[in-house]
């Protein structure tokens, strides 16, 4: 029975390792045995602490310790409930001084996915961003949304169309058919159209994605007509 009694810890490592803000955006992306051994690492330094607590309270009120040994009759029942208390406690409590954004982005730096990391940077810097799908269908336009979905792989990204087009089949240079800027700023400004720029998100597949790269109307230019002198 007293072997039972340090579940207590491990589903405290869990809860804590499930619902702290450091630990449960990375957790989804951990396997079975990686989520069991965080969890008892979690756990096994909940006990260590409840321990150290239990150790210098019977030492320091042996009246305590011995009431409860009295009433109570597993051994280590009282270490293991502080352990969980302890790690459920901190698993909840400092959430409300952690940025979630933040813990988020550390998670998709840290991934080191160099999609991710360009969508993370075109929303961070709200640079625009050159999305080719397999279609040869070309997207221009600002990431609208965090795109991380921190309880499942990221699936789509949602973005805010200025320019789209496609690739060409001989040279693969863009070749631009739609431009929404006009549209989107007459839409905007006029009170009459019930539409904002929300409005105007399109999502598109992960898995339909073949590049994904910062996109700088100058320098494009620059690579598409690299004798072109009139900018300077």
């Amino acid at each position: 029975m007293e072997v039972n009694i340090f579940l207590l810890p491990l589903l405290g490592g869990y809860i804590f390792i499930k619902k702290s803000t450091w630990f449960r955006f990375r957790s989804i992306r951990y396997n079975a045995q990686e989520l069991i051994l965080s969890a008892a690492v979690s756990g096994l330094i909940g006990v260590t602490i409840a321990f150290l607590i239990t150790t210098l309270v019977s030492n320091s009120f042996p009246d305590i310790f011995l009431w409860w040994k009295e009433y109570v009759v597993f051994n280590y029942l009282g270490t293991a409930l502080l352990a969980f208390i302890t790690l459920v406690v901190a698993g909840y409590l400092p959430n409300r001084w952690i940025d979630e954004e933040e813990q988020i982005k550390k998670i998709i730096r840290e991934d080191n996915d160099g999609i991710e990391l360009i969508l993370l940077r075109a929303l961070e810097d709200a640079k625009l961003v050159s999305i080719t799908l397999k279609s040869r269908k070309v997207y221009i336009g600002f990431v609208s949304q965090n795109f991380f979905n921190p309880w499942a792989g990221v699936k789509s990204v949602t973005v805010i169309p200025v320019y789209s087009g496609y690739r060409d089949p001989e040279d693969f240079h863009i070749e631009f058919t739609t431009s929404y800027d006009a549209v989107i700023k007459y839409t905007v400004e006029n009170d009459d159209i019930n539409l904002d720029i929300n409005d105007f998100q399109t999502g598109i597949p992960i898995s339909e994605i073949v590049t994904v790269n910062i996109f700088d109307p100058q320098v494009y230019d620059r690579f598409a007509n690299p004798g072109d002198d009139s900018g300077n």
